[in-house]
């Protein structure tokens, strides 16, 4: 699937760097079984999904980008990873090219962005203006595009949700967004009560 940090496409059992994100291997695959057979009768597509944390540091870049890999791998999806998070840089995919989100949009310029078979990477940030498309309102004009591209899926590498967070706002506009909460760690309010910050969504509760 994908060898971090080098620039060959190896067997879809070493996408991940070491023993942790190999664990998660298993889970990544029961997670993409679950989200296939959710969409299994909505035959519009992309589908947009999310994935973010209570808190940092919880696994939610391990998990968007296995999930990402595995989808990619189920038949013959095409799916973009979009990072949320960084200008540049996945530290399970390492140095791999990327593209910005918008030149993931256009065929001509995607190739940049091309990790593995059927599977795109791109940053939340135009290239040259540095501007973050990892904002509500950018967001919200990329929508359309979005829902237009040919992708089958698009996963989304999201911040962790907190008080001043933008997730919420950029999670309004997906079809699915998963929150990882790591045990004693995740805020209890997020948890309990995550309409308290804005969480009006469709949404699914992982635990690490």
């Amino acid at each position: 699937m994908i060898e971090a940090g080098g620039g060959s496409k190896t067997a879809p059992d070493t996408w991940a760097l070491n023993g942790k994100e190999r664990q998660l291997q298993p889970f990544v695959e029961a997670l993409r079984d679950r989200i296939l057979n959710r969409f299994e009768t909505l035959a519009r597509k992309p589908k947009l999904v999310g994935v973010c944390g209570s808190n940092s540091g919880c696994g939610v870049t391990s998990i968007a980008t296995g999930l990402a890999a595995s989808l990619s791998e189920a038949g013959d999806l095409k799916v973009l990873l979009v990072d949320m998070k960084r200008g540049s840089g996945n530290p399970i995919l390492g140095s791999r090219k990327s593209c910005s989100l918008m030149e993931a949009l256009e065929g001509p310029k995607r190739q940049e962005g091309l990790i593995g078979p059927n599977l795109y990477l791109a940053r939340g940030q135009e290239s040259g203006t540095q501007q973050l498309v990892a904002s509500p309102r950018k967001f919200t004009t990329v929508i359309p595009r979005l829902n237009t591209s040919d992708y089958d899926y698009i996963v989304f590498d999201m911040p962790p949700v907190d008080s001043v967070s933008i997730t919420p706002s950029l999670a309004k506009h997906l079809d699915l967004t998963l929150l990882v909460v790591e045990s004693e760690r995740s805020r209890r309010n997020t948890v309990s009560n995550p309409e308290s910050s804005c969480w009006s969504l469709r949404r699914t509760w992982l635990s690490s």
